[in-house]
């Protein structure tokens, strides 16, 4: 059926597109699909957030469902109509909210086929946790990272031919500038002659900014001469902005927010820092690396996967103040090996991990199930 059509319709379901490393994913796979073979539209199942301009000024369809709180019945006599009208050929469904009325939908606009990406290992437990599951009409599962399709199979539920893994990407090109450090130095008022730490993170419990900040408090008592940069928005950052006084770094730690030229700070940043709880598989994480930044990261999720240990970074434990203030004085002990890890980082992320492998990976899968129909 499909395969016979010059142009293949895929729908993304997200629940909103705001800032973030899902979000990311989705808005470079719509923009780097072949568009010769394939006419992407995003469907929110909420209001469409923060990023749907970047979308729709590319000239892509963005819906707005505007589901209500709850189970919303009328969301997916909804989102199957526009289906419908819409000639959707493939469903691909982002996270848990996104997958239950998107492939409901699917199936009620008798879609060819249905594709799920669990973005981390939350969502892919509670795939396979979820009681109203066998509702779900789903026909391929991916997950980001081994560590999640690991989660994914834990219960017996899936077997491990259910479930592929396929690692984010980014366009590496981008986070590859020359700019003046010194100068966006003056501009974001941060001292000279300084390490500088910095950590692009939701300002959300999963990203436990906290540690890092006990961390750079430690440095600090130490005499170890750092700033940190913290790139992020989210729901603590009050409660975060308070933390760095309490703990007498707030001179030392520069908030910078919700920022759209993070390829151009990070080449401000000498150590990149991840102090997270939780993680899919990090895209800030392969930036850095792009940028040819030696890594700190927790060792949860997918991160170990991103980062090869004591080649492209170093993996604490997550939580540990004490290890992760260690990891960084040994890059700023030693700027050759901070230097030679850097360039490590940026080899292996080029190798591994660009955006044309992820997208032709997914355009494989989009044709295998329009085979299959």
């Amino acid at each position: 059926m499909g395969n016979r059509k010059q142009h293949v319709r895929v729908a993304h379901v997200v629940y909103r597109l705001d800032v973030g490393g899902l979000e990311r994913v989705v808005i470079n796979l719509m923009k780097h699909l072949s568009a010769d073979r394939y006419v992407s539209s995003l469907y929110c199942l909420k209001e469409g957030g923060s990023q749907t301009g970047e979308l729709e000024d590319a000239g892509f369809v963005v819906h707005e469902l505007r589901k209500k709180d709850g189970v919303d019945y009328a969301a997916f006599i909804k989102i199957a109509r526009r289906f419908k009208r819409e000639g959707v050929d493939i469903v691909h469904c982002h996270n848990i909210g996104a997958l239950l009325y998107g492939s409901i939908g699917a199936k009620l606009a008798r879609a060819a086929g249905t594709l799920y990406t669990a973005h981390g290992t939350y969502s892919a437990r509670r795939l396979a946790s979820l009681r109203f599951g066998r509702f779900l009409s789903v026909d391929r599962i991916v997950a980001v990272s081994d560590e999640s399709r690991g989660a994914m199979l834990e219960n017996g539920r899936f077997r491990p031919e259910d479930v592929e893994t396929f690692p984010n990407g980014i366009d590496t090109k981008s986070f590859e500038l020359e700019v003046d450090v010194e100068e966006i130095k003056r501009e974001l008022g941060i001292p000279e002659n300084v390490t500088v730490l910095g950590i692009v993170a939701r300002l959300s419990w999963e990203k436990e900014h906290k540690t890092l900040f006990d961390a750079v408090a430690q440095l600090k008592s130490n005499g170890t001469n750092v700033a940190l940069v913290v790139i992020g928005d989210g729901p603590l950052k009050e409660e975060l902005h308070g933390y760095v006084s309490d703990v007498g770094i707030a001179d030392t730690v520069f908030f910078l927010g919700e920022r759209y030229d993070v390829p151009r700070l990070l080449q401000v940043f000498d150590v990149f820092v991840l102090s997270s709880r939780m993680e899919g598989m990090s895209l800030t994480l392969l930036e850095a690396m792009a940028a040819g930044l030696p890594i700190v990261a927790t060792d949860v999720g997918g991160n170990s996967e991103v980062v090869a240990a004591g080649e492209t970074g170093i993996l604490i434990e997550p939580g540990n103040p004490a290890a992760l203030a260690e990891a960084v004085e040994e890059f700023v002990a030693d700027r050759e090996l901070a230097r030679t890890m850097g360039e490590r980082a940026r080899i292996r992320v080029n190798e591994f991990f660009s955006l044309e492998a992820m997208v032709k990976r997914y355009e494989t899968v989009y044709e295998q199930l329009l085979a299959a129909a």
